[in-house]
Parts: C-alpha cells; sequence; structure tokens
C-alpha cells in the first residue's frame, strides 16, 4: 500500500486501533458500555501504537477526537458520562447528534 509500511507480522497495525470499537459493536447489551468506556479511554494509545497523532505545529494544534465514538453512542443510547472529559472525546458533536433526536 502506498504510504503504510507492512508489518512484520502481516497483521495490520491499525487491526489494534480499530478492534476495541468492533468489541463496542459486537458486545451484549449488558457489555457494551464497559466496551465504549475502554475505546475511548484507549483511543489516544492507540493511536500512537499506529503512528496516527498529529504533533502541533507552529500553525497550531489540528486536534485529534475519536469521531468514532459517536455512532455507536447516540444508536445505542450509551452513556458517556464516564468519557465527556478526555480530549479525545467528541462531545460537542455527540451533543449535538443528540439535539437532533
Amino acid at each position: 500500500m502506498i504510504g503504510l509500511d507492512a508489518p512484520v507480522d502481516g497483521k495490520p497495525s491499525h487491526a489494534k486501533l480499530w478492534q476495541p470499537w468492533l468489541d463496542v459493536i459486537a458486545a451484549d447489551d449488558g457489555d457494551r458500555q464497559n466496551a465504549f468506556v475502554a475505546f475511548v479511554a484507549g483511543y489516544s494509545k492507540g493511536l500512537r501504537g499506529v503512528g496516527r497523532l498529529v504533533p502541533p505545529t507552529e500553525d497550531g494544534y489540528p486536534g485529534r477526537f475519536a469521531f468514532e465514538a459517536a455512532p455507536p453512542v447516540l444508536h445505542y443510547g450509551l452513556d458517556d458520562r464516564a468519557v465527556r472529559d478526555l480530549p479525545d472525546y467528541p462531545q460537542d458533536l455527540i451533543d449535538y447528534g443528540r439535539s437532533l433526536r
């Protein structure tokens, strides 16, 4: 692939980043909330693992957000109070999505 190094073990490094998100979607209703919190809480660490962090520049900080958190929160009605203050959590986006319901 262009721009991506092939991992030594043949497994794409981004699989590690997205597995926690897939765990949220695949979880039973009783386990989904905990899987969601684990996904958002580990988002920044997951990005470091695949080299997708964008550093600040002289022009400013481009930011990074776990936009992927929005669909399960809005679709399943998950409680996001435990992660709302995390810097990667897009609380404004999710609040806006909730306001449209």
